[in-house]
């Protein structure tokens, strides 16, 4: 029966997640979320309450597990996405997502002064901005 019960919520959260529907609001502000857990997370913001998932290699402290798992890999050296393609391996999914436009040629940001195609915003774009200044 709780199996049952796991299933049938999860396929509704999975559902949700689809449609759009966003059925949790937060009290304070009213944005609403399509899981229950990321409004806990967005209430904590309002509360200042601090982050519970503690680092047990440092004192960094998270407030959710996922950002705390991504962190220990910083510590212990775990690179669980490895590139297919030329066997790079990364701690983190949005850098090996990043990695593997380098594979496929997609460039899909623009340099606010040449229009040159980008592969990634953020650094690597600011750092061929500021190229157009030297």
């Amino acid at each position: 029966m709780v199996i049952h019960l796991y299933i049938k919520l999860t396929l509704a959260h999975h559902t949700a997640a689809h449609t759009g529907e966003k059925p949790h609001n937060c009290h304070m502000c009213d944005i609403r979320f399509t899981a229950r857990g990321s409004l806990k997370v967005h209430i904590r913001m309002h509360t200042c309450e601090k982050p519970f998932y503690k680092c047990t290699h440092c004192e960094m402290r998270y407030v959710d597990s996922s950002s705390l798992a991504q962190h220990i890999r910083f510590h212990t050296g775990e690179n669980p996405f490895n590139c297919n393609v030329c066997d790079k391996k990364f701690n983190v999914q949005s850098y090996y997502t990043l990695h593997l436009k380098t594979h496929t040629g997609e460039k899909p940001y623009r340099c606010k002064i040449c229009e040159k195609r980008l592969t990634q915003k953020g650094l690597h774009s600011t750092s061929h901005e500021i190229s157009h200044n030297s």
